[in-house]
């Protein structure tokens, strides 16, 4: 078989058509200190990573699914070791300074009902801004003639409330207000669905991905009758218009 292109060769693959070789991809990207430890042990200086393992081309669509306008970063406490600020996302959460972690999440924006009708005035679906400054006929038409798998990934529904409201208060709030669960992943279904109309009906898209994080090492964090009942629904209506 020829070879092929990094976009013939996804599309084939993804229908179970014969292609030259698997597809070979790095999603999540990699922590400075590990790139730094492969320099040390032999990786070129200037080198880009990707380049140099040979990962397949792709190129993700630079939408922005936050609130508009940001929330006003503020570093509450800082020294050596740590720094402890509200970042632009309106979460309050303690960062390391020595290394690459995760942060430790104190704070979110939403308490309840009143918290989220406030917050909700920032996802405005249609503002322009969520585009990037480069959106224009021509970018399009790059998106089109590529070779370069293009892609869509956006924060999904258990992932999206988890940001607005932290782990354990959405947890709870499953059973001690379902109906605001039900009203913030209602929204999320319809804020997607407006956000990226323009972008489905005008590029040529070879993958959307929907980000939620909602396992850990023992199992998923809800069960799949909370699955069933508030987010199933808004998958197949967000997947229905993708589709």
């Amino acid at each position: 078989m020829a070879t092929l292109t990094f976009r013939e060769r996804f599309n084939r693959y993804m229908r179970f058509k014969d292609v030259d070789r698997p597809p070979f991809y790095e999603f999540l990207g990699f922590w400075t200190e590990t790139i730094n430890r492969w320099r040390g042990e032999g990786l070129p200086a200037g080198v880009d990573v990707y380049d140099y393992f040979g990962f397949d081309k792709r190129e993700g669509f630079p939408m922005d699914y936050g609130p508009i306008p940001r929330f006003i970063p503020k570093t509450i406490v800082e020294n050596e070791r740590y720094r402890i600020e509200v970042n632009d996302m309106g979460i309050t959460m303690k960062i390391l300074k020595t290394s690459t972690s995760m942060p430790t999440f104190i704070d979110f924006p939403v308490k309840g009902r009143a918290d989220w009708i406030r917050i909700k005035e920032r996802f405005d679906p249609r503002d322009i801004r969520r585009y990037p400054k480069t959106w224009s006929p021509e970018l399009i038409e790059y998106y089109k003639e590529t070779d370069r798998v293009i892609g869509l990934s956006m924060p999904g529904f258990f992932g999206q409330a988890r940001h607005f409201m932290g782990l354990e208060r959405l947890l709870l709030s499953f059973y001690k207000d379902p109906g605001l669960i039900h009203e913030i992943m209602d929204f999320w279904a319809d804020f997607l669905i407006e956000a990226n109309r323009e972008i489905v009906e005008k590029i040529r898209l070879d993958y959307v991905s929907i980000w939620e994080d909602m396992c850990y090492s023992r199992g998923p964090l809800i069960s799949p009758k909370l699955f069933e009942e508030f987010m199933l629904p808004c998958y197949k209506k967000l997947t229905g218009f993708l589709r």
